[in-house]
């Protein structure tokens, strides 16, 4: 079992530490909204607000909040491998990233503009190495719509996304 935790700071450090990951998930998911807005993909905008509004609700369960933190590296690999296949914005959650929903590819981004913020790497480098390590090929469908998220939360030029469904 994981070792619970005593003190009151460990505890405050812990549940801030993921209150202000979710925060800024929302924060970067605004952006990416009025993004979609911006380009007439109001249901997609839609979704992904209700996806964002929930997003990384299960760090807060037993499991994960005391698993991830663990000593034990058995109870830590198995806190990770619950939040990955409970939420779908993780790729384990699927079994392969051709399943994943334009909502779910867009949370992903969003998560992951997050998290490169936290790590302070830059979000296209972040991507390319989750890419190579999935086998995922820039070619691939998913790595098209992923950096067409991409491009629109970091506000970069964007090509005609017609040009991107027709791949």
């Amino acid at each position: 079992m994981a070792k619970i935790m005593n003190g009151k700071e460990e505890y405050r450090k812990r549940l801030f530490s993921i209150i202000n990951h979710i925060n800024r998930v929302r924060q970067n998911g605004e952006i990416l909204i009025n993004k979609l807005l911006d380009h007439g993909q109001n249901e997609l905008a839609l979704r992904l607000a209700a996806a964002i509004s929930v997003h990384d609700a299960s760090k807060f369960t037993f499991i994960e909040f005391h698993g991830m933190y663990s000593e034990n590296e058995d109870i830590k690999k198995a806190a990770i491998q619950h939040h990955r296949e409970i939420n779908s914005h993780h790729l384990s959650y699927h079994l392969s990233h051709k399943e994943m929903s334009e909502c779910d590819i867009a949370e992903m981004i969003v998560d992951m503009k997050s998290r490169s913020d936290e790590f302070g790497e830059n979000l296209n480098d972040f991507f390319k190495k989750f890419s190579k390590s999935h086998k995922i090929t820039p070619q691939s469908s998913f790595s098209k719509r992923a950096n067409y998220f991409i491009d629109l939360i970091l506000n970069q030029p964007l090509k005609p996304i017609k040009e991107i469904d027709e791949i």
